[in-house]
């Protein structure tokens, strides 16, 4: 029974650890695709920025544009970061 709870803590510490990796660093991935979409326009990053807030009508919305699609980015991300928790520690047992 230890092996299975311990298990289930790797899977539940990646799946977490995941979330809040990916959650993070969701702006930037997001102002990162829109300027390789726009990369023959010449538009500097700031600008990009400015496009976004513009675009999502300003307030709460200016803020979270920035993580427009992110839940979806998260539950694809989500299986790769549990099981690379999960073989990382599990092979640190074998040493």
């Amino acid at each position: 029974m230890g092996e299975w709870r311990r298990t289930a803590e790797h899977f539940v510490c990646g799946g977490v650890a995941g979330m809040v990796a990916r959650t993070v660093i969701a702006p930037v991935e997001r102002i990162k695709i829109i300027y390789q979409i726009n990369s023959k326009s010449q538009t500097g990053w700031l600008r990009i920025i400015r496009k976004v807030v513009d675009e999502s009508e300003g307030g709460v919305r200016a803020v979270t544009a920035f993580w427009k699609g992110n839940s979806v980015a998260v539950l694809r991300a989500e299986g790769l970061v549990v099981m690379h928790w999960h073989l990382r520690t599990s092979g640190r047992r074998l040493h």
